[in-house]
This record gives C-alpha cells, structure tokens and sequence, in this order.
C-alpha cells in the first residue's frame, strides 16, 4: 500500500503536487505562470511548509542536473528566486538554507551559463534585508568559488569577460550581505580579505584602460550602464568595501593589497600601486586615512633588504598618499612617522660605508641607493607640508637631535669630508630644508628656539663645506618671512633702489629681544664662517644671502651697526696677505663688503653711504668687474691680474671700500657713529645681543625734556625677561669684561691721537655734561617736594584725646 502511494501523484503531498505543476511537459515553454501562482498562494498561506518545497525543489534541480536537462534546472531557479521574493516569513531562514545548497549546486557546475544564472539569484538573495538574525549560514564557498571566477582566463574574450563580471558581482553580493551584520561570517577576516581583494585588483589592473582609477579622487559611484564592465565593476566592489571599513579593519583590507603588489611585481613601475593607494584614500573615511600611511611605512620595515627600487617606489606612493590624506591626521604619533624614515635613510647612508656595507646589497646600483635617499627626502618634505608651524618647528628641533655630531671644529685635516657621518649630516640637512618650506611664524623666537638653533650655529662650523652651505640654506628657508630671498641673487645685490623691490616692514619688539638674547652667538659665528679656508664661492654668497635676511627681517640700528662692524673686519681680512686663502675667496669677500653697505644705505635710506659705494662699484665696474658679485658668484674670472698688485693676493688699495669715508658718510646722514671704531679693523667683537649685553631699547626711554622745557609724562617700562642669578652673574662679569675692553680701546687711542684731538674730545665731553646738568636742574626745580611737619598735620576730631 505504501508502495502505491509513492507511484501515484493523488497520493502525493499537496506541496510536491503544486511544485510539479509549475513544470510544463515542453521546457522550451518556460514556467507555467498560473501554477506558480497557486505555487506561490500556498506558500504565503502555510509558512510551515517553505522548509519542505525548498527540498523538494532542490531534489528535482539535482536531478535535473544529472540527467543535463538544463532547461528545467533554469525553471527550478526562476521558482525559487519567486519564492524567495515573495515569502517573509520567520521561518525563511529554513528556506534559504535549501536556495544556498541550491546556488551552490550551480556554481559547481561545468556550465559557465548556469554559473552565472546561480550568480544573478544569489545577487537577487543579497539585495533581500531579512528581519531575523541568521546564526548558522556560512558563505565560505561563495567567495572562494566568486573569487576564482574572477582570476578565470579562457581564451574566448567574450566568455571570459561574462565570467570574471559573475565573479565581481558574486563577491559584491558576499559583502553587501555580510559586511553589516555582526551575526554573519566575519568578512574581515584575513582568509576572506586575501581571496577578495587580490581578485578585484587582478580584474582592475587587467582592464585598467576601462576603470576610472586615473580620476580616483573624482568618480564614486558606478554610472548607468556601465555595470556590464568587469574593470568598472570590480573598482566599485573595492571602492564599496573600502568605504564600509572601520578603525579596525582598515588593515585587513590593506595588507592584501600590498601582499598582491609584491607577489604580482606592481611595484615597478609603480603606476598601478599609486592609482591603487589613491583609490584607497580616497574611499576611506578621512579620520582613517592615516592607517593607510602606517601601513605603507610597516611594509617598507618589512622590505628592508629589498631592491632600492622597490622602495623608491612604495616611498612615492606614500608621497602621493600623503598629499590625499593631509585633510585628515597622518598618524597619532608624528615623531614617530619621521623617526621611520629618518631611520632607512640612515640605513642607506650605510650601505656606502665600510663599517655597515652588507655584501647582499652590493649588487645594488649606487644610483638606486641614491634615488631612494632622494625620495625620503621628498617624503619628510610632503608630511612637514601638512603639520602646523609649531610642530614643524617641534619635528626640526627633533632631527637636529639625529644628526651624527662630528668634530664641527673647523680642522686642515678634510681627509674624512666625504666620509658616511658628512654624507649623514648633509642628508638630514635637506630633510630641515625640506620640511622649512613655506614656515611662516610672527616672531624669530618662535622659529629658533634654543634647541634648534644651538645645534644649527654648531652644525655651520663643520669643516665639510658642503655641510656649512646645507646650513645655511636651512637658515635661508627660516629667516625669510616676507619672500626676500628670491630678490637677493648675485645680479640683484646691487641694483638701485627704484629696481630692487625688497618687501621690508618694521620690526617688531619680540624680534629686536630675540636678537639680544641671540646676537652674540649669531654675529660670531656669521664672521668666523666667513674666515673658513676652505670657503666656496657659494657658501661666502650664502652667508652674505643670511646676513641679508638678518638685516631685512630686524631693521634696527644695533644690527646695522653689528654688521657694518663685522663688513670693516671682512675687507681688512681679506685684504692681509698672511692668510692662507684663495683668490676666489679674497675677491668674493670684497664684493661681499660692497654687497653689505649698499643693501644697509638701502634699509635706511643713507643718502651719503649710499654715494660712498656707488663711488666704489663705479670704479670696480669700470676697472675690476671680477670684484663684483655678478661676476664672482655667476660666471668663473679667467684672469685677475689686474685686480692684485704685483701679482700678488694683495688687492689695489683703491679698489676697496675707503672705511674713513664710510664713517664719515654715516655722521654725515645723523647715523650713531661711537660704537665703530678703528679697533674693529683688526678684530671683531660682538657688542649686540647675549645676557650679558645691557643696552635698553630707546622705545621704552622715557623722554624728560620737550622743546619749551617742560617736562614730559614719561613712558611706563615694561620687564621684558625674568632676572635670575645666572643672568646677573654673567652681566657683572661682562661690565668687569667690558671695563678692560674700554681700557684697552682708551689707550689706543692715547697712543694714536695728538694732543689736539684729545683736548677737542674732552671739550665735548665738557659740554655733554653741562647740558646733563642743567637738565637736572631744571627736573629738581620743576619736581621740588617739601616734607610736611608731623606736628602740623591735621587729624580728624575723632581721633584727638
């Protein structure tokens, strides 16, 4: 009896019968659409039994499957795909695990068109949002079997292009469905993320001339139309999935990325790899994108030993990502970020070295190490562009500290010049000068604090002449706050005051402190570099550039006159024959000297200086060019005979700057004269700036007497600086300094001057002092006080016994 029940369909369940009914005799005909009605009624009516047509219906597509009668397998997939649409119910769960055995069943098939009828019903499946969680259901062979699809590679275009597309989508319907649910397979996971990223990038880079990475930053989403591109495609899928990211699995997507650069060789060149990082950046959340530059700077520790190239390249992806990625943070730690690259750069410098040179990495190209340097740098340069000026300022201070330190003493003895701590110290340098681009502060205290402007001077009297011009170059990018530097090149130094353009403006009062704190330590060491034997043109010009920018940026009257000092010892400098310097020196130290005095009767607007050097640059224009900065520092003088006298390094008098004129030029305009004397041709000696220096700023001198002689209301003096024991100690012991200083200078001039000179100055002492007096007078007559008598006052009644 059980055995007829079985053969004969009246016996059968009602849900077998209605399942069967959809299927008409000829397959060509399609689903019967009536019965798939009454299908579907029955279905929406009796919840319970979706577990049981999915079974049924999944029986009959595998035999279908068996027996090749593909037409009923394809209406098997359209019922479903109804159902599916159509029912949900809480139990569709049951369901759905029967339509995944189901997709399954087709993608394992050898048929590429049942492949892609399973991909488009399991695309329809993940577009549904269920209401309850699922616990059970896994999607481990989906992405597998997607993702091989994607690296499918027949011969047929047109068959390989509709499989690679089934494979983009399946993936695509993957993540939709699982990267939102946290009940759901964890599609962050490292086996999933190796599978589907490599994929997608191996479908983007294939048709590359289709995909939209070349506008990375611009197009987001995918257009009308264009979903039938596997490159378009697969470079939405990545944008998709890179959009869906979070803080915690920003990683996981990036560390596939990298693995499939390397094993593919994307690297070189690295076109791809930039396209890929700004793909990246551009679809990640901003306040993420700094993962994605953490990451790049941990793979470039892990390819340490590679090839140069390799890294140069990955270095110029982070560059490119770096600009992107400036909008948001670039990291949490900034000093560790340059202490990475300060680290391979240090790294590479070694490789030149005897001590580190390893013999795997001889085979290495100098020029491929050189690159790599080249791009650190580039590198340091484009992260200092997105930092503020203080912590520019912070990351600078931060390198100075990295710098090998090296006998900087200036020494004969240039036999290590070239050596792998100079190599170092030049790198670092172009790191500062690098990072220096475009700081703008208020103030130079804020530019120069003492931990990086003590290493700077330090660094300057290195005795690798490139080095020193390094430094100098770095001071260049920090002193110059109003864009003078491009104003003082060698053919504008001397130009008239209608042509030279320079953007001055007042100094302030922060600037003129910074510069007496400072100023010893800066004029020091400004005409000790220009005394280097083994001076170049270049660096005797880059310290007249820096000189220029001090003079620019504090346009003050002790600044002046520290440098007219300092250009008066210059000229008797070079103009002695016992120094052991070249002749390229002596004449570029002349110019220099010119070069000074004509930019301070600029500044000032000293109208007799002025005429003084216009004298000079006249005479050596029309009989000693090669005395002249556009010659010097420009073009190379074949011949200078006839700058010397008897062929020697002694320069013909009249070609110099006449000092006495100068002097005279400078009374002559109402310029304080009596702090040059004749004792600064032979030696200079600071007497602007340090603690020790006890000069008050003429702002804060209250004035006493007016024109009537009246007094005045005097100004109120602000303390600039705390007083402390160390700063009162050292002023004592400048005052005791300064005394013998003073003697010295006094019997000088006893020696030098004739009886007349000596009693005419005494007379103007004289004078000065009874004017001093009769100021005084006038302020105790003006300001007489008289002490009331006690016994005099009146007291209140109240307080009288």
């Amino acid at each position: 009896m059980a055995c007829l029940r079985c053969t004969c369909p009246r016996f059968r369940a009602r849900y077998k019968r209605l399942v069967n009914n959809i299927y008409p005799a000829d397959p060509s005909e399609g689903l019967i659409k009536n019965n798939m009605e009454k299908l579907l009624f029955y279905a929406l009516s009796h919840h319970q039994k979706l577990d049981r047509i999915a079974k049924y219906m999944y029986q009959r597509l595998c035999r279908d499957l068996y027996r090749n009668r593909t037409k009923y397998a394809c209406i098997t997939v359209a019922a479903m795909d109804r159902l599916l649409m159509a029912c949900h119910a809480p139990s569709l769960n049951l369901f759905i695990g029967s339509f995944l055995k189901m997709i399954e069943k087709l993608l394992e098939s050898q048929d590429v068109e049942l492949q892609i009828l399973g991909t488009n019903s399991f695309v329809a499946f993940s577009n549904i949002e269920e209401d309850t969680a699922s616990y059970h259901r896994k999607y481990d062979f989906f992405i597998s079997k997607f993702s091989s699809m994607c690296w499918d590679n027949v011969n047929d275009e047109e068959m390989r292009n509709k499989k690679r597309l089934a494979g983009v989508r399946g993936l695509q319907g993957v993540v939709r469905k699982t990267v939102s649910d946290d009940l759901q397979v964890d599609i962050w996971d490292s086996v999933h993320m190796n599978k589907i990223i490599p994929s997608l990038l191996f479908i983007v880079q294939d048709h590359l001339s289709d995909s939209y990475l070349e506008r990375a930053d611009e197009q987001f989403s995918l257009p009308a139309g264009e979903d039938s591109n596997p490159g378009k495609l697969a470079e939405f899928c990545l944008r998709e999935l890179l959009a869906r990211t979070n803080y915690t699995n920003v990683k996981a997507v990036l560390t596939p990325l990298l693995i499939h650069l390397d094993n593919c060789e994307l690297w070189l060149p690295n076109t791809f790899a930039i396209q890929c990082f700004k793909l990246v950046l551009c679809s990640v959340q901003s306040q993420h994108s700094y993962i994605a530059i953490e990451v790049l700077l941990n793979h470039l520790n892990d390819i340490t030993e590679s090839n140069p190239k390799i890294k140069t390249s990955l270095l110029e992806a982070l560059g490119e990502a770096i600009i992107i990625a400036a909008g948001g943070a670039i990291g949490s730690s900034i000093f560790e970020v340059f202490n990475t690259l300060l680290f391979h750069l240090k790294s590479s410098v070694s490789v030149f070295s005897n001590q580190y040179r390893r013999k795997d990495l001889r085979s290495f190209p100098p020029e491929d190490e050189k690159k790599f340097q080249e791009a650190i740098i580039n590198v340091v340069g484009a992260f200092g562009a997105t930092l503020p000026a203080y912590q520019k300022i912070e990351v600078m201070t931060f390198i100075t500290c990295k710098i090998p330190n090296v006998n900087t003493q200036y020494d004969d003895d240039n036999t290590a010049a070239d050596s792998n701590e100079y190599i170092l110290q030049s790198k670092f340098l172009q790191c500062l000068a690098k990072i220096s681009e475009g700081l703008k502060t208020s103030n130079l205290a804020s530019v120069f604090p003492r931990s990086l402007l003590e290493p700077l001077l330090k660094l300057s009297r290195s005795s690798n002449s490139g080095v020193r011009l390094k430094v100098q170059k770095v001071f260049h990018r920090l002193l110059d706050r109003h864009e003078n530097l491009p104003r003082l090149s060698p053919s504008r130094v001397l130009l008239s005051k209608s042509e030279w353009d320079l953007n001055v403006e007042k100094c302030s009062h922060q600037d003129l402190m910074f510069m007496k704190r400072a100023g010893v330590d800066l004029f020091n060491n400004i005409f000790e570099s220009f005394q280097d034997k083994d001076n170049k043109a270049d660096n005797i010009f880059a310290l007249y550039r820096t000189s220029a920018l001090i003079l620019i940026e504090v346009n003050s009257s002790d600044i002046i006159i520290e440098f007219i000092r300092i250009a008066m010892t210059l000229q008797n400098f070079a103009t002695r024959s016992d120094e052991m310097i070249s002749a390229n020196c002596v004449t570029a130290i002349h110019s220099i000297v010119v070069a000074i005095f004509h930019l301070i009767a600029h500044l000032q607007l000293l109208q007799a200086l002025e005429k003084v050097v216009a004298q000079t640059i006249l005479l050596r224009q029309e009989e000693a060019k090669y005395m002249l900065p556009v010659k010097i520092f420009i073009s190379q003088p074949p011949n200078r005979s006839s700058v010397y006298s008897n062929n020697s390094y002694t320069i013909n008098p009249k070609y110099l700057v006449d000092i006495d004129a100068v002097i005279e030029a400078l009374n002559i305009d109402g310029f304080d004269t009596e702090k040059i004397s004749a004792n600064d041709m032979m030696n200079y000696k600071p007497i602007t700036g340090g603690a020790s220096t006890l000069s008050i700023d003429t702002e804060y001198i209250p004035a006493v007497i007016d024109d009537g002689g009246s007094p005045l209301v005097s100004k109120r003096r602000h303390v600039s600086e705390l007083i402390t024991f160390s700063k009162m100690k050292s002023a004592v012991l400048d005052i005791a300094e300064k005394n013998h200083n003073n003697s010295s200078v006094t019997i000088e001039k006893f020696k030098s001057l004739t009886i007349d000179d000596i009693v005419n100055k005494a007379s103007e002492r004289t004078v000065r002092l009874q004017k001093m007096l009769s100021i005084l007078k006038e302020l105790t007559v003006h300001h007489t006080y008289q002490i009331p008598n006690i016994q005099e006052a009146n007291y209140p009644v109240s307080l009288v016994y």
